[in-house]
């Protein structure tokens, strides 16, 4: 029985093909859940930034109350 050695190198690279689209497809995924939980973190931190220049506004607006206006 012979096997011609084109159809044996097709297969080899199909085979290649898959398994790399594989890995490359896991990669992407595991990428996007690591940029999904930044993403997270970065809107956790907007809130916080939010309120620390609401508090901050505040503390200046008191400032300005006990300092007087020409003050500062």
């Amino acid at each position: 029985m012979n096997i011609p050695t084109y159809f044996i190198g097709a297969i080899l690279f199909l085979i290649t093909q898959s398994a790399t689209a594989i890995w490359w497809a896991s990669n992407v995924s595991a990428r996007l859940d690591h940029m999904e939980l930044e993403h997270d973190q970065i809107v956790k931190i907007t809130e916080h930034l939010d309120v620390l220049e609401y508090k901050v506004d505040h503390i200046f607006r008191l400032m300005k109350n006990i300092v007087g206006k020409e003050g500062i």
